[in-house]
């Protein structure tokens, strides 16, 4: 500081001490973020409610540590040792001081400042609770700020901005970690919110340690074997995402049809995926039976009869009602071209896919939207068509005589999918080859 060019030195100075003030207000964003993703909001409503009053006292701890610099820091610069260490130790023990009685006195008045500014009923307890944590640490509170400013007096502005850094870090690890040891073991709907705020984050191992955990206290709960299945799916596990979706209690006593429906339409896609058409077959009409609104269902069950060429007009049906709950699905209108296709009705698949293709390349093709692990994986209706939908494309315009358009949409289809051999053998042939 008193070596180096003024505006170079100054400059250097203050950004530490700059980016120090926003991670001192950083500890309550942090707060209101972790009540508000895994608490509740009435939660979100106490933190908010007491911010002002905490903005106080963060007021006076920077303000007496300002005042105290000033003093020390012309002591050191007229280099009179012995006053500067008099004057460091003199606010030191004066600060602590000021925060206890600061702190015991908040303690005390702590809901009468909460009535003052007419906090709502059904936030006051959470706010009280909040600011009486708030005051029992108000003398570390003034501490850091204090010694802050004597660090900032003698030139060295970057150790506290450090050790700002490292205790801000240490706020979201702890406020995380109370607040997974303070759920409630006997309230599945707390355990379940948790498990739904880690995946929209989205966390898959927080998600799968989290939903196992709380099969240990609620066995049989549909949502949690649901859960922690679906990050299993996505990693490829099926048979480890089967065993734990099976675990699952989906007698009527237990849950909703509507619930009961769509683990047997996910267990249904695990089977497929693990080469069971038949069990999986069986578990799609059960997953219909329960809930006549599960198009998911309809469509996967309607496409898998489409491949095998069985049961067409049934799978038509399913496709047709999938596609019309939804008609922006291209994932459903593929399906309903495919069970067209395969009952020889051609034009009328053309029809269909020229739609799915046309809603797809549509969409944003650079989509950077979080994926939340609310469901097993699925082809991703933003980014495109898929090479399925191309392939099909090609299959159908094939039949339609059109052979160019045919090989068109093959080779968009072999450029997602470069690997797949089936797709090289019909541009290879220019023609439909049957696995």
């Amino acid at each position: 500081m008193l070596t180096d060019r003024p505006g170079r030195a100054i400059l250097l100075f203050a950004l530490p001490m700059i980016l120090g003030n926003l991670f001192q207000q950083f500890y309550n964003i942090v707060d209101s973020v972790v009540v508000g993703r895994f608490v509740s909001e009435e939660a979100l409503a106490a933190v908010g409610a007491s911010y002002s009053i905490t903005n106080v006292f963060i007021a006076v701890a920077i303000g007496g540590g300002v005042g105290s610099a000033v003093l020390i820091s012309q002591f050191f610069g007229a280099g009179q040792t012995t006053r500067m260490k008099t004057a460091v130790s003199t606010t030191l023990v004066n600060f602590l001081c000021i925060s206890l009685a600061l702190g015991l006195s908040g303690l005390a008045v702590n809901d009468w400042i909460l009535r003052i500014l007419k906090v709502p009923a059904n936030v006051f307890e959470d706010a009280a609770a909040y600011l009486r944590i708030y005051f029992m640490g108000l003398p570390f509170l003034f501490m850091y700020n204090v010694q802050a400013s004597v660090f900032n007096s003698l030139g060295d502005s970057r150790t506290p901005l450090y050790l700002l850094i490292f205790s801000s870090l240490l706020n979201i690890a702890l406020d995380l970690q109370f607040y997974s040891l303070d759920l409630d073991p006997n309230d599945s709907t707390v355990w379940a919110a948790r498990v739904s705020a880690l995946g929209r984050i989205p966390d898959e191992d927080a998600v799968l340690r989290e939903s196992r955990h709380a099969l240990e206290l609620f066995p049989g709960n549909a949502y949690f074997s649901l859960m922690g299945s679906f990050v299993l799916a996505r990693r490829d596990q099926y048979p480890q995402a089967l065993l734990l979706l099976d675990s699952a209690d989906v007698s009527q006593q237990r849950v909703s049809p509507t619930v009961a429906s769509e683990v047997h339409r996910v267990r249904g896609d695990y089977l497929e995926k693990l080469g069971m058409r038949d069990s999986c077959m069986t578990e799609y009409e059960l997953a219909i039976g329960l809930d006549g609104n599960n198009f998911m269902a309809m469509n996967n069950c309607a496409y898998f009869m489409a491949l095998d060429s069985i049961n067409l007009d049934r799978a038509e049906l399913y496709a047709r009602m999938a596609t019309e709950s939804d008609s922006t699905s291209t994932t459903f209108i593929d399906t309903y071209a495919w069970v067209a296709y395969q009952k020889g009705d051609f034009e009328k698949a053309r029809a269909l896919i020229d739609r799915a293709i046309a809603i797809a390349e549509a969409a944003p093709a650079d989509s950077t939207v979080t994926e939340e692990i609310v469901e097993e994986p699925e082809e991703n209706d933003e980014n495109g068509p898929s090479a399925e939908i191309y392939d099909h494309a090609g299959d159908i315009y094939f039949r339609c005589g059109d052979i160019e358009q045919a090989l068109a949409y093959w080779r968009k289809a072999l450029a997602i999918d470069p690997e797949n051999k089936l797709i090289k053998k019909k541009i290879s042939a220019k023609r439909i080859i049957k696995e």
